[in-house]
């Protein structure tokens, strides 16, 4: 039997339809279809229309990622959801057998009570209640073996270790890219303090194979782009020093080239938002 459940930001899970297999909902969730799936890797380009991402979880990652859950094997009896509860849901997914659909809930998809003028043959005013938009587009998919998704930026919240599927996938990459003759490494940076968003950018960029940072000519070229541009990095004897992931923010700036200089005003703008930079060098804690 289909049902649909919902957890709530403090990871309780509530029960939203006991039967989901009813006329008016058996057609709002439906299985999409994964056949166009790849396997889940740093995304370097959009998902062509149809495709999916998917992860083959082990037994230890099911039990991280998903036992948050309920399965239809669950023994544990749920409350039915209340009134005062719906601002708290954080994401509804349905349950049948093995297979589960998920649907992230944002802010945007809840709302409060409201009064409406109703037109029919004369204005009538009605009423809502409190209420979460129910789309049934499915953000992520477990069929018992692989779990789909088309971003991952938007499930991860949804499932606790993702983070470490995506870390295990640049490790490699991240660490080739530390290693590059350009950088000189205080003791306490490494792999480990870098987030998620320079990871993938550090892939990005590794992955286009258009930056050589082993190549003195090139790296020289980006090293006199940070100092045109007094951009907040260490540099000395014609190598940047990495301490931390603020470090790799501002180099991953410089290699994107993310500043630049007006030709009528001169002014030193930076890309996209058009903001004035400060000229000289920020001071920062260490």
């Amino acid at each position: 039997m289909k049902k649909i459940f919902a957890q709530l930001k403090n990871d309780q899970n509530v029960v939203v339809f006991d039967d989901a297999d009813t006329d008016i909902l058996r057609d709002v969730y439906k299985t999409p279809n994964v056949t166009l799936a790849i396997p889940f890797e740093v995304d370097t380009r959009a998902l062509a229309e149809g495709e999916w991402y998917f992860i083959a979880l082990t037994e230890e990652q099911k039990e991280e990622m998903l036992g948050g859950y309920v399965s239809e094997s669950s023994t544990v009896m749920l409350s039915p959801i209340t009134p005062d509860q719906y601002s708290e849901v954080r994401v509804l997914y349905q349950v049948s057998g093995e297979e589960t659909l998920f649907t992230k809930v944002t802010s945007r998809q809840v709302s409060g009570a409201k009064k409406y003028i109703t037109f029919n043959e004369k204005p009538v005013v009605t009423e809502q209640g409190n209420s979460l938009l129910f789309t049934g587009e499915v953000d992520a998919y477990w069929n018992g073996r692989f779990l789909y998704f088309k971003k991952f930026a938007l499930v991860r919240p949804l499932f606790p270790g993702l983070h470490k599927v995506f870390k295990e996938l640049t490790e490699t990459v991240t660490n080739d890219f530390l290693s590059s003759a350009v950088f000189e490494l205080k003791e306490e940076m490494s792999s480990d303090v870098i987030g998620l968003r320079n990871r993938k950018r550090i892939a990005s960029i590794i992955g286009a194979k258009s930056i050589d940072l082993n190549d003195p000519l090139t790296y020289g070229k980006y090293i006199t782009y940070a100092e045109q541009y007094n951009l907040d990095l260490e540099i000395e004897s014609g190598k940047i020093t990495l301490i931390d992931n603020s470090d790799i923010n501002n180099v991953m700036n410089m290699l994107g080239e993310t500043y630049y200089t007006t030709d009528v005003t001169g002014e030193r703008r930076e890309i996209g938002t058009s903001k004035k930079l400060v000229h000289g060098k920020r001071k920062r804690a260490r």
